[in-house]
């Protein structure tokens, strides 16, 4: 999370092109912000160039931009980095990527971990987050939370590292399947391991992100940038997942505005997947 002096603009100008996307591109984590506290974002699972979060005890959430495509590329994920110690990387094998009955791609990820996490119960291990109850109206009246509306407060976070140079690949639009096995080595990790946090205001979209194929809302913050390589880290409202921060494709290494998947709109996709 870049902390600048910028002036609020009101309205995000924003383009959604879901294009091909360099690790180069990707490598560019968010910097600043204020520390995570040890007892929040145990979710948190940092990837080869990303961000995710824990689901389930074998599920992470992120997104599909972070699996570039390419023969010598191989994601591993550290389950359990934040707070500390710094865990060991396991790699990740299997993927499966959001597309429509037309056949476009949708910018969210699930990844299967190869062996479930013991912690991942509450308490002191690895707690996996719960998805936005999403509810409606009579729903909220019973104490379930809705996705946030405009100025309403939701909170994100990344590491303010950049991890050395890898080779080229390709965007999200790789088969949902296994990845081959190369003899490529995992990408060095990030140059700290400090999870820093802040806080966003859901903001009105420009009139290019309703044209878009995905459903998407919009934050920003005055004096908070948000920075490409932590895309896929979880966006939080009233401690639930109800998004997937994924970057704008202005070619800007940082920007005010930030884009982040509808995880209500997916749930159905998502649960369907991850069988409950």
């Amino acid at each position: 999370l870049c902390i600048m002096t910028r002036s609020p603009s009101g309205v995000l100008i924003l383009s959604l092109m879901l294009a091909e996307t360099t690790l180069g591109d990707l490598q560019k984590r968010v910097v600043g912000g204020n520390t995570c506290s040890p007892t929040e974002r145990r979710y948190h699972v940092r990837l080869t160039v990303c961000g995710s979060s824990l689901i389930t005890n074998k599920w992470l959430l992120t997104a599909a931009r972070c699996w570039p495509d390419g023969p010598e590329w191989k994601m591993y994920a550290e389950v359990g980095g934040h707070p500390g110690p710094v865990k060991p990387e396991v790699e990740i094998k299997q993927k499966m990527i959001r597309r429509d009955k037309k056949g476009k791609t949708h910018d969210i990820m699930l990844l299967q971990l190869p062996t479930p996490v013991p912690g991942a119960v509450p308490g002191p291990g690895v707690d996996p987050i719960n998805l936005g109850d999403c509810a409606q109206f009579l729903a909220k009246l019973r104490g379930k939370t809705s996705k946030p509306n405009e100025f309403q407060t939701v909170q994100i976070a990344g590491y303010d590292a950049t991890t050395p140079a890898a080779p080229d690949a390709g965007g999200p639009d790789a088969e949902e399947s296994a990845s081959e096995e190369s003899a490529a080595e995992a990408p060095a990790a990030a140059n700290t391991k400090v999870l820093h946090c802040a806080e966003l205001d859901v903001m009105k979209c420009d009139s290019s992100v309703a044209k878009s194929h995905q459903d998407i809302f919009c934050a920003q913050r005055a004096g908070v940038e948000t920075c490409r390589s932590d895309s896929g880290a979880g966006v939080v409202y009233k401690n639930q997942l109800y998004g997937v921060f994924i970057t704008e494709d202005t070619g800007e290494e940082c920007s005010a505005a930030a884009l982040i998947m509808d995880v209500c709109e997916y749930k159905d996709w998502i649960k369907k997947i991850i069988g409950k």
